[in-house]
């Protein structure tokens, strides 16, 4: 079971940099007010629109593997992810941690309920990133060992 102090601060920090990623890229050619910020995107929508998760996955992509922080992380194995709580680094032994924070991020943002629906795909793809490169590889301080 993962502590909420985890799940406070990574959804807290992904939250805060989706919103500037956001701004900074698909918020600029926004052409009505309502796509301009992400906090409560989707929130009036009638019906499902796919370029609205494509977004939020080109976004959340964008900060969590493409940014320079990274604040998940998987041992060389591929079983165990090790998330950053702001103080040390935590092991995490379940796959579903990632569709947990992703949904807790979104209710963060007030993104619309038929997007949070997406969170699982997003989370898949997410982990699939995570888990298949060297790049988020664990590599633990030797002297703390």
């Amino acid at each position: 079971m993962t502590k909420q102090e985890v799940f406070t601060y990574l959804s807290g920090y992904y939250a805060e940099a989706m919103r500037k990623e956001y701004a900074a890229t698909i918020g600029k050619l926004a052409k009505t007010k309502y796509n301009k910020e992400l906090q409560g995107y989707g929130k009036t929508d009638k019906k499902y629109q796919s370029w609205r998760e494509n977004n939020l996955w080109t976004v959340f992509d964008k900060v969590m593997c493409g940014g320079k922080e990274r604040l998940i992380l998987a041992d060389k194995g591929g079983r165990c992810l090790y998330a950053y709580t702001g103080k040390w680094w935590e092991r995490i032994d379940t796959d579903n941690f990632i569709k947990e924070l992703v949904k807790r991020t979104f209710r963060l943002l007030d993104v619309g309920i038929m997007y949070l629906a997406s969170c699982d795909r997003i989370a898949k793809e997410l982990l699939s990133t995570i888990k298949s490169s060297d790049e988020y590889l664990f590599k633990p301080s030797k002297r703390y060992i």
